[in-house]
């Protein structure tokens, strides 16, 4: 009774974002959540100041942001071969487990490190899975994020503040291992929050995949 007089008084938007928020809880509450944070492969390319070629714009605010150029040649499709040959071509993986910090900073910082973070599990996913959808959710990865399932190129995550979720039941072996592998990039970049490098810094810019992972079968 109580509820229904309370739903009552809600404004009809309200009601709705009630009812969707609800069924989007109940939808989830039948799914099984597993830690996905052991048994992870890590290695990182940091940049280097003195063989980075950067290009400065302007002396106004926007001077403290450094601009990649990108050419029309540079297609996504280029991009990713490219970057599975550079995971392919890794050969010292260090053992870690998540959450995870790429680049560590001294102390004082005077300049966030930047560069390549890339991560790396091989699992097994039970065949019982089979027909369901499987994912792996993340609550946090700095700060853009590629992600590769069994060799086939997933997606893209703009963003290192928010979730995000990979659908890997099409592409999932059952049974057999898989493996998932993500290339982090925490450049600064004016279009990807933070996105302002700053030369002395009174609090972290996080890198890696700095919050929990979660295997997520409904």
């Amino acid at each position: 009774m109580f509820v229904k007089k309370f739903t009552a008084r809600l404004p009809i938007f309200m009601r709705h974002i009630l009812f969707f928020s609800l069924l989007l809880l109940s939808s989830w509450a039948c799914s099984q959540t597993t830690s996905f944070n052991n048994d992870w492969k890590f290695a990182a390319v940091e940049n280097s100041p003195d063989n980075v070629a950067r290009q400065k714009i302007g002396t106004k605010w926007e001077d403290q942001f450094y601009i990649e150029t990108v050419t029309a040649s540079d297609t996504a499709l280029r991009r990713h071969a490219a970057a599975s040959k550079q995971i392919e071509e890794i050969k010292n993986w260090e053992d870690v487990t998540l959450p995870h910090t790429a680049f560590l900073e001294p102390l004082p910082i005077k300049k966030p490190r930047e560069g390549l973070a890339f991560y790396k599990k091989t699992f097994q996913i039970p065949k019982e899975y089979k027909g369901k959808q499987v994912m792996i959710k993340f609550e946090g990865a700095m700060q853009v994020t590629e992600v590769w399932f069994n060799g086939n190129y997933k997606q893209q995550h703009l963003g290192g503040y928010l979730p995000f979720i990979v659908d890997i039941s099409d592409d999932a072996k059952y049974g057999r291992a898989n493996t998932l592998v993500l290339m982090l990039n925490n450049k600064a970049n004016p279009a990807v929050p933070p996105g302002k490098p700053v030369e002395n810094l009174d609090f972290i810019y996080y890198s890696g995949i700095y919050r929990n992972a979660w295997l997520l079968v409904k």
